[in-house]
This record gives C-alpha cells, sequence and structure tokens, in this order.
C-alpha cells in the first residue's frame, strides 16, 4: 500500500515503540500505580493520531479494501468525536504524575501547555475538516 520512502522507515521505527511501552508498562504494572498512568496516558494518545492518519489515507484505505472509518455521513462525525473526546481526556490524564508527587511543576505546565495544545489542534484541524472536507490541517495533529 506504500511505497518505501524515509516517512516509511521512521515509521517502521516508531510504530513499534508504542508497543514496546505498552510491554514495558505491563512488566511495571504489579510494582508501580505510576506505569498504569504511562500506560493509559499512551492508550489513550492512540485514538486522536489513528483518527487523523485514517482520515488523511481514507481514500487510500477505500482503495485497498480496508474499513478504517464508518462509511456514509456520520464519518465526519464519528472521526471529529473522537479524536476531541480523547484529546480532552489526555489533559487531566497527564496531569496525574504531578498529583501523586512523582514529578514536579515543570512537567506538569509542560504537560498542561502541551495537552491544550494538542486539543486546540484537534479541534480546529478536526471542525474545520467537517466544514471544507480538506485534509490539510489534519497534519498539524
Amino acid at each position: 500500500m506504500k511505497d518505501l520512502t524515509h516517512e516509511n522507515e521512521r515509521g517502521r521505527v516508531m510504530g513499534p515503540v508504542a508497543g514496546v511501552l505498552k510491554l514495558l508498562a505491563a512488566v511495571l504494572l504489579a510494582a508501580s500505580p505510576e506505569a498504569w498512568v504511562l500506560y493509559a496516558i499512551v492508550f489513550l494518545w492512540q485514538f486522536p493520531h489513528f483518527m487523523a492518519i485514517a482520515w488523511m489515507y481514507r481514500e487510500d484505505y477505500t482503495r485497498a479494501g480496508y474499513l478504517v472509518l464508518p462509511l456514509g455521513e456520520q464519518r465526519d462525525r464519528f472521526v471529529i468525536w473522537q479524536s476531541l473526546a480523547f484529546s480532552l481526556a489526555l489533559i487531566p490524564l497527564n496531569l496525574i504524575p504531578t498529583i501523586v508527587g512523582e514529578l514536579g511543576l515543570a512537567y506538569s505546565v509542560g504537560a498542561l501547555i502541551l495537552g491544550l495544545i494538542f486539543y486546540y489542534k484537534s479541534a480546529r484541524a478536526l471542525i474545520g475538516l467537517h466544514r471544507s472536507k480538506t485534509p490539510d490541517k489534519v497534519w498539524q495533529i
């Protein structure tokens, strides 16, 4: 489906990283509640990320016969709400390490700012996407 390019090579390296993080969290789960938070952050982050990719390549997926998004008029609404809900849920979740005393104020401020930027870009791109039906702004997520 994809040709061999530099971007694909980077994806071959970065794709398994999420799996390794999940495995690391699973190994640490018995000993550390903070691992649950790490797992939850990675787990929730993947939904807006996947929705952006699925929307950008929706025509390629359709041509290849993969159904990654709902069909019909509900597709746009599904992508928008899935992306917004999970990126919004990440904001308070990212603050838990500070609340439990594992990380300091610098992390908390950085996590809050980056979480709000992620939510803002999701909202701006996906609401704009709903209006214009063009995938240009989805790249920003």
